[in-house]
């Protein structure tokens, strides 16, 4: 698989990046004000993260033929220049998503955390989500008709002496199969960078070094790999992870008195 990447944060581009690096998928990287390939029939997937749509210029009708003639999947993921807040509401590549954006600022900041709640999609499934994930914030969506809701987000509402989680459901992950409009889609609204991705990024019982200065958890690893392999219409990924090396046991902690939280 080789996978176009087009990042506007330099700093969550170590995380996905390295990620990707270390897990064997070859990437190409554009920055705003980079050149987009003209020859997109080389990749099988493009993500599309806090990259602003004015940076897209004339590319965008390029990434769209791809999408829709079915040889390119194609994922947002959230943050501070993605979705409405990037100026992609009402553009020909906001129509192939899975979701309905809204035009202007979408962000939703959320202090207290929001837990993340798979549901039986086979991108999801098969992660261990024995332990809640907790991420804080995303980009306000809705999931197009047709589509399907993967992740689910629960914010961490109530005092320190009775937290529970909120009654309502917040769609994090939506994606849609692509028979219909071509390749696969899908709509990631929270980020896989902090500072929306919270304890995402270290998620799992293993950590794996991406660079001399950051890691990433298992699980998370997992995670970006069948995100990416998904979206490319490949199978998504059953233990143990490809070329997975170098991985240090996290440390055990001490852990403090349980603290209840209700559903």
């Amino acid at each position: 698989m080789r996978l176009l990447y087009l990042e506007g944060d330099p700093y969550g581009m170590r995380f996905l990046s390295g990620t990707l690096t270390r897990l064997g998928v070859v990437h190409e990287i554009v920055r705003p004000g980079g050149t987009l390939p003209r020859d997109l029939s080389r990749f099988q997937a493009v993500l599309v993260s806090d990259f602003p749509h004015a940076a897209l210029r004339d590319s965008e009708k390029l990434l769209v033929r791809a999408a829709t003639s079915g040889e390119l999947g194609v994922a947002m993921i959230g943050g501070w220049k993605s979705f409405g807040r990037g100026g992609y509401a009402g553009t020909d590549l906001a129509a192939l998503l899975p979701v309905e954006l809204l035009a202007g600022d979408d962000r939703v900041n959320v202090c207290s955390g929001i837990v993340l709640e798979p549901t039986p999609h086979p991108l999801v499934r098969a992660l261990d989500w024995s332990h809640p994930v907790v991420v804080t914030g995303y980009n306000r969506v809705q999931p197009a008709q047709g589509a399907t809701v993967a992740l689910y987000g629960r914010i961490i509402e109530g005092t320190p002496e009775a937290i529970h989680l909120s009654a309502g459901r917040v769609p994090l992950l939506v994606v849609r199969d692509g028979e219909m409009l071509g390749g696969r889609t899908a709509a990631l609204s929270t980020d896989l960078a902090p500072h929306w991705s919270g304890g995402w990024t270290d998620w799992g019982q293993r950590a794996l070094r991406i660079d001399e200065d950051e890691e990433v958890g298992e699980e998370y690893a997992s995670f970006v790999m069948n995100l990416v392999r998904w979206i490319a219409g490949e199978d998504t990924v059953r233990r143990p992870l490809p070329e997975w090396t170098e991985v240090e046991a996290l440390p055990t902690l001490d852990a403090p008195p349980p603290l209840r939280v209700g559903d």
